[in-house]
């Protein structure tokens, strides 16, 4: 983090390609997966990171801080940024049977909990292509040259 804070790893970061928030989502959550918190019972670990990275690609997609939003505060702007009322109310509901096993001692159920991230890849997907992030990049598409 040192070394990140002050610029160090902005030249590495640059000389590669930028990933569309859709790509960076997918890989952090099969990164969150390689984990395997579910097969040691780290169910905290493996619903706080998928929650932060859906968190994260929501920001980035739709164009607004997202990382330290309440459930409620995120549901609240979801609707705010103009997401269909339905997929919106989707994204509240899975925040809220995440923030179950984040903040308490409950254990999820063992096959919601195995299927989560597979559905929040799901909604995810569903969700770019009515996004803003989307919208810009198909724009930048059309201004390429085509060889």
């Amino acid at each position: 983090k040192w070394l990140k804070k002050r610029g160090v790893f902005t030249l590495a970061v640059s000389e590669e390609k930028k990933l569309l928030p859709i790509e960076e989502f997918e890989r952090k959550r099969k990164l969150i997966e390689k984990e395997n918190y579910l097969d040691h019972e780290k169910y905290k670990k493996h619903y706080f990171g998928l929650s932060e990275a859906a968190k994260k690609y929501l920001g980035q997609a739709w164009h607004f801080e997202a990382e330290d939003k309440t459930t409620r505060e995120l549901a609240r702007a979801l609707e705010e940024i103009g997401m269909p009322q339905a997929m919106a109310d989707q994204w509240r509901l899975i925040f809220e049977e995440m923030d179950v096993t984040k903040f308490t001692d409950q254990k999820p159920e063992i096959e919601k909990a195995a299927k989560l991230s597979e559905k929040l890849s799901e909604m995810a997907n569903t969700c770019w292509k009515l996004s803003p992030a989307y919208r810009e990049y198909l724009e930048i598409l059309k201004q390429e040259p085509r060889v």
